[in-house]
């Protein structure tokens, strides 16, 4: 990796990233958007995006759609990149040969259809946030019975 390059990185904000971030202003915006950027990438899988995000208060990102990798539609992909087809999707009548294939609409659903897109993963998973409340934990009923000097985080409930 590059070092990065603050007075550039100010100087040009990521404007996609910056669309997700809505949080970030200020004269290092751009340097904060890297960081993030950089954070989502190298830490993947470590259990760390769901902490960034209420430290960040960009909750808001968990609501949005889960997506995968770009297909333009149906056909051959090669994606080892050493000359053969490794995965084809297909409508219709299923191909043989001794390679993946997924039926477009049952094994694989693309944002556009037919039309290609990015992979929807989880579609049917209702993804929301209540940024009203889920930036606090409700407190334990139980715990709220043993001091009744508590009372319930904001939009819990009593």
């Amino acid at each position: 990796m590059p070092n990065l390059d603050v007075t550039s990185a100010n100087a040009s904000p990521d404007p996609y990233l910056a669309g997700q971030y809505i949080n970030v202003i200020g004269v290092n915006k751009g340097v904060i958007l890297e960081i993030r950027r950089e954070r989502r990438v190298e830490l993947v899988m470590e259990g760390f995006r769901w902490n960034d995000l209420m430290r960040w208060k960009e909750g808001h990102l968990l609501a949005l759609q889960f997506k995968g990798v770009y297909f333009p539609g149906t056909g051959f992909y090669d994606l080892d990149g050493d000359g053969n087809p490794d995965l084809v999707i297909y409508t219709g009548t299923k191909p043989t040969g001794n390679i993946q294939f997924l039926k477009l609409g049952t094994d694989i659903v693309l944002e556009n259809g037919d039309n290609g897109g990015n992979m929807i993963i989880n579609g049917n998973v209702p993804k929301t946030f209540n940024e009203q409340r889920d930036y606090l934990f409700p407190i334990p009923t139980q715990e709220l019975l043993l001091n009744p000097k508590l009372k319930q985080n904001p939009g819990w409930g009593n």
